[in-house]
């Protein structure tokens, strides 16, 4: 395995790229009108408004309330923050959804479970998911976009490890290689879509190991 760049970000740096993702999201949604807060994002069944509601619910809740909803919907974590987002979305104006968004800037809590790490991940991945369909295009910071990919890569959580097993990523706007095998190479913001599980990020992708990383990613939908 070898990589070119690591994304080792101390803990203030990790807080101050969360920070950024946030007030830069909120500014860039706050121009939406109301056709593009209904658009749908990139996550199946989730509009835009309900992507930028779930991205304020990141720093609210406690195991008790966790654990309340995770018994509510049977153990799907994945319905349950649907449901949560939806229903914020729909019982909250524009408006107050972006300022919901701007109040959690300088929070350093995070879900039950999960890490600052996760958090930047999912501001960073969403942050996609909301402007791809509208045709925008939102860097993603170097530094923070590795540290954020390479957790996404080591973590149990997003199904990364065998999604991308003996095939080598590497992106094609920064020095950053992982793992050894058939090529797949596409920019940082793609790498983090597939580290995902979302295939949007195999549009741009090139290289031998692309034909089998789609298959492993259409047969675990």
């Amino acid at each position: 395995m070898s990589k070119s760049h690591t994304g080792t970000l101390s803990a203030d740096e990790i807080r101050l790229a969360i920070r950024h993702e946030r007030l830069d999201l909120a500014s860039v949604v706050a121009e939406f009108d109301d056709e593009a807060w209904d658009r749908s994002s990139l996550c199946a069944g989730w509009r835009v408004r309900d992507v930028v509601a779930h991205l304020s619910l990141s720093t609210v809740g406690s195991w008790p309330q966790m654990l309340i909803g995770m018994l509510r919907f049977r153990g799907d974590f994945e319905k349950m923050s649907a449901v949560e987002a939806r229903q914020l979305a729909d019982r909250t104006t524009n408006s107050d959804l972006v300022e919901l968004l701007r109040a959690t800037a300088d929070s350093t809590r995070h879900s039950p479970g999960s890490s600052p790490l996760d958090q930047l991940l999912d501001l960073l991945v969403h942050g996609q998911d909301i402007a791809r369909p509208l045709a925008i295009e939102r860097a993603v910071p170097t530094l923070p976009g590795i540290a954020a990919l390479e957790h996404a890569l080591a973590s149990r959580w997003y199904g990364a490890k065998p999604r991308v097993a003996g095939l080598r990523l590497e992106a094609t706007d920064v020095e950053w290689m992982f793992g050894d095998g058939p090529n797949v190479s596409a920019p940082l913001a793609d790498l983090l879509l597939i580290s995902t599980g979302r295939r949007h990020g195999l549009e741009r992708a090139t290289g031998g190991g692309v034909e089998t990383l789609s298959a492993r990613m259409s047969s675990s939908n």
